[in-house]
């Protein structure tokens, strides 16, 4: 095992184990019987760190109360099985290199598990809150949370990633198969990817521009707020609870909700079923080759509409006034006004094969309370 080490370093384990508890944090997952080793170093308040670990990770920044001046590095390594007996030998399966630059403003991290060899081991890496991370991982989980830093960018092969209470200027996330979970606030200009039957799942994002993108997985996001927003996914539902701000839509196969839209839409699917509840808009267009489109609107939206489809149903509650035609594919089109219109919104609705139905919706009915 090699650790590349430098004059501001200090190994964990060589400190008597009353210090090793002030300067470990143990979690309710990892406890201080499960260390398998552990380093700690000083560093810059701001910098870089670049981490490529075949372990389960977890980065988080120093606990701010007990380290003021966010000036310290620590990298420990648990086991994570239930069994002690062999941990005084994992150690000995993988080399861990660890590099802090000159100017402690640059920290890698890398390690090379001996080939054929599997260990229940999971790596926890703390470091200044705002310290920009760049993760490389194969098949392990990542969990990364609560920084404000100004870039995080993870890519992993079929691991998932975690993301929990981060605040930055970008968050670039790449998976070739696992899922990205977003638990709580994800702010900052964002870019989460994964293919295969990777799903993207999130609590609230917000930032200037928001892009993800998959393959056969679904994307449910519950808010978003958003200068500008792009979903594309070639197999699997999109469900959204509340979008604001300017979004584009593009499913091959799959479905489309969106519980309460405050803002321009532009989707465009090959094949599913639409069902949107329209709170307020300038410009939504809603273009469908196979399936059927529920619109639902709020009762305060003034708006002009064309619709197009085998068959249109406007429900009887809405101040529509228009004219209908056919077609010369045999389908109905319909052009005219909600409430009057001449409020500069326009709603575009077509389906190529299938029916569009419009109702009136109040506000609170989009809560969906059970009673």
């Amino acid at each position: 095992m090699s650790k590349r080490c430098f004059s501001n370093l200090n190994k964990l384990l060589d400190i008597k184990a009353f210090t090793l508890s002030k300067i470990v944090n143990f979690s309710t997952r990892t406890r201080e019987e499960d260390l398998v080793e552990a380093w700690f170093y000083e560093v810059k308040t701001f910098g870089k760190i670049d981490i490529k670990v075949p372990f389960d990770l977890e980065v988080e920044p120093l606990h701010p109360l007990e380290y003021p001046y966010m000036n310290k590095f620590i990298i420990e390594i648990f086991n994570t099985s239930a069994s002690k007996s062999n941990i005084g030998t994992f150690s000995k399966m993988y080399d861990l290199n660890i590099d802090v630059d000159d100017e402690k403003e640059t920290v890698k991290v890398e390690a090379d598990m001996r080939d054929g060899v599997q260990l229940p081991l999971i790596c926890n890496i703390k470091i200044p809150i705002k310290f920009n991370v760049n993760i490389e991982s194969e098949d392990k989980d990542v969990t990364i949370k609560k920084f404000e830093a100004d870039k995080i960018k993870i890519k992993t092969n079929t691991g998932n990633c975690n993301l929990q209470k981060l605040k930055c200027g970008s968050i670039d996330v790449e998976s070739n198969g696992g899922n990205i979970i977003s638990e709580s606030l994800l702010q900052g200009n964002i870019h989460l990817s994964t293919t295969g039957t990777g799903e993207i799942m999130g609590d609230r994002f917000q930032g200037q521009i928001i892009e993800c993108s998959n393959e056969k997985g679904d994307v449910d996001i519950k808010t978003i707020y958003a200068d500008k927003t792009s979903i594309n996914t070639q197999t699997g539902d999109v469900h959204i609870g509340s979008c604001h701000g300017n979004s584009t839509i593009d499913i091959n196969t799959g479905d489309l909700s969106i519980d309460t839209l405050d803002g321009d839409m532009k989707t465009r699917i090959d094949n599913g079923d639409v069902d949107i509840y329209i709170a307020r808009c300038e410009h939504v267009d809603i273009n469908n080759t196979k399936g059927n489109i529920q619109v639902k609107l709020s009762e305060t939206v003034s708006a002009d509409v064309n619709l197009q489809a085998d068959s249109i149903h406007i429900s009887q509650d809405i101040n529509y006034t228009g004219q209908s035609e056919k077609t010369i594919n045999d389908q109905i089109h319909q052009s005219g006004n909600i409430n009057g219109g001449d409020s500069g919104c326009t709603i575009s609705v077509t389906s190529k094969q299938g029916k569009i139905t419009v109702t009136q919706q109040d506000w609170f009915s989009t809560l969906k309370l059970s009673s």
